[in-house]
This record gives structure tokens, sequence and C-alpha cells, in this order.
């Protein structure tokens, strides 16, 4: 049967689609829909660059539309994840020392090897002082992902700058999660990685 718009047909299984997973997705789609190859056969353009087809230029202008990487006005880290086993009473506790976390959520994908992976956390839209409070998450009997990262990079230290910082460094010790934080008028998380050219500080 001939591929088009008319008779694909999509699916999604899960109610919590992560970022990763979108982005995939909609790969995924691009690739069902052929658009490429469609691109490719019905448009031609002369031009200096030969390294990339007409085709393949047009969809790396179409990626970061769509997922939105033209409306970042800065490059930043915007949150992180604080394993837990036990996250319903992790996150009341949470809640009760101050971190007004969201309500937990389930996911689940399959990977490239057949093997699915699930997790259960907190709502990444509950975001807690600005951003340097963590989100919960717990991986349940699945494999962690970072046992199978690429390698090549290593977290050094995690730090964070809130002008409340005294208040937010209270309230994660009394989650258990000893953050350092100073003071700053805006806040931010600082990651300091070991890569292969040297030593980087992302924030």
């Amino acid at each position: 049967m001939r591929r088009s718009p008319r008779n694909l047909r999509i699916a999604c299984d899960h109610r919590g689609l992560t970022h990763f997973g979108g982005v995939y997705f909609f790969h995924e789609f691009l690739q069902l829909l052929q658009l490429r190859d469609f691109l490719a056969r019905h448009l031609s353009y002369p031009r200096r660059n030969h390294r990339y087809s007409l085709s393949q230029m047009i969809l790396a202008l179409v990626y970061p539309l769509v997922l939105g990487l033209d409306r970042l006005e800065t490059a930043r880290l915007v949150g992180w994840a604080a394993n837990s086993a036990n996250l319903e009473a992790d996150r009341a506790s949470a809640i009760q020392s101050g971190l007004l976390l969201g309500p937990v959520l389930s996911g689940d994908r399959l990977r490239a090897d057949g093997t699915r992976l699930s997790w259960r956390l907190t709502n990444l839209r509950s975001v807690a002082f600005d951003g340097v409070a963590p989100f919960l998450i717990d991986w349940g009997e699945s494999r962690h992902p970072a046992s199978t990262a690429a390698h090549g990079a290593t977290l050094i230290s995690l730090c964070a700058e809130h002008p409340a910082a005294e208040t937010v460094r209270v309230r994660l010790a009394a989650c258990g999660l000893p953050l350092p934080v100073t003071e700053c008028p805006m806040p931010a998380l600082i990651a300091t990685i070991d890569c292969p050219n040297g030593r980087v500080e992302i924030r």
C-alpha cells in the first residue's frame, strides 16, 4: 500500500510523553510520512552547499520550529530529577516541608532492544522554587537509563543560586536533598561536568 497521510495510523499508548520521547515520536512520524523523499522528488533549487540536500536543509529548519527551540531566548539548565524509591511518601514529605510538588504520573516507552522502560514521576509542570527544587522520579523495576547511556561525560557537581537561598536549602535538606544553594538575585542551576575536552560549567 502506498504510504501517504491518508492511510497512516498513529497511536500513542501512554499518557506521559517525555520531552525526549516527543522528539523521537516526531522523528518517527516524519519518517513514516517519507517527507524527506517527498521534498527531494518535488523540490529543486540551485545551491552552493552540496554537502546537504535541499530536503535535509528544510527539515533542519522544521525540527527546531516544531520543538519550540526558536522560542528559547537563552540556553540554561531548567530542572533536575531526584531518585525516589517511595514516590508517594517522599512527595507527601516534600509537600509537608514546603516543596509543592505536582501529582504523580506514570510513563513508559519501548526501547530499541524491545524491552519496556517504565517510570513514575511528579508532574514536571509543577515547578518549585523557580526550578531549583527537583521533581521526583521512581524507575521501579526498570533498569536505570544511565546504565546504557553514552559514555564520555561525568557530572562532578550540581549547585544552585536563588534569592531565597536559605529557605531553599532548609526545605531541600528536610527532604534529604542537601543541594548547595547560594544567594543570588536570579535563580539558576549550575552543573560542573568533566568532558573529553576538559571541564565545563553549564548553567
